[in-house]
């Protein structure tokens, strides 16, 4: 818990409560300005976990605005407010978190722990996904894994302090078809051909199969056909 107090000291800091803080950044990070989104600040300061993607405000990436590529953003995801985030300097020279405007922001990616990690708009995968929020996507030659990552807010009776657990949707989208996965039965369903061999598969790694666990489906899409 000390480690999210230590976090939210730092937003603090950065975002430099004070007369200015109405003032619109300018972003530094590319010759090309980013749209200014507004001010982010966390809907809790004092919570058990983080609601933050990765637990991170420094997510180094690129983004897709407009049809114009941003290299070397640093990138934050708040999961529980559904807002892309990036830290901008501003021309004094002060540091600020802003949430991106999601009418203009088309994709976004960044590597973690030598993981990658790729999120687009949903109306840009298919066409039964919310225009309004982001999906983690891996693809491979025959279907496309989409991952709705969500937190929401819970109140812990025992501690009376709030916490943030994942409420995650996981899709196949497969000749064009968007499928829900809810548990290993839905998986298999998609992998008619090769059912046993994925059931081997599932059982050697120990994977769990359900939206709470969304990157153990990944080896599965990427080294199985469907």
């Amino acid at each position: 818990m000390k480690l999210y107090k230590r976090i939210f000291i730092a937003i603090l800091i950065i975002l430099g409560f004070s007369n200015n803080l109405i003032a619109q950044p300018i972003p530094k990070q590319s010759s090309k300005n980013l749209i200014n989104g507004k001010i982010w600040t966390p809907s809790l300061m004092n919570s058990e976990n983080s609601q933050l993607f990765l637990n991170s405000l420094g997510l180094k990436g690129q983004l897709k605005m407009q049809s114009i590529i941003h290299q070397n953003v640093i990138l934050g995801y708040d999961l529980e407010q559904d807002e892309i985030l990036t830290t901008i300097e501003t021309r004094n020279n002060t540091k600020r978190i802003i949430a991106l405007n999601k009418s203009e922001l088309e994709e976004f990616k960044f590597k973690k722990a030598g993981q990658d990690f790729h999120f687009k708009r949903g109306d840009l995968i298919h066409e039964n996904l919310d225009k309004d929020t982001y999906y983690q996507v891996t693809t491979n030659n025959s279907l496309v894994y989409v991952i709705h990552r969500k937190m929401i807010k819970i109140l812990r009776q025992k501690t009376s302090k709030y916490s943030f657990k994942s409420d995650n949707t996981i899709y196949i989208i497969q000749n064009g078809l968007l499928h829900q996965i809810r548990n290993r039965k839905d998986l298999l369903k998609i992998y008619t051909k090769n059912s046993s061999e994925i059931k081997k598969f599932i059982q050697r790694n120990k994977l769990k199969i359900k939206p709470k666990y969304p990157m153990n489906i990944i080896p599965i899409v990427s080294n199985y056909d469907s």
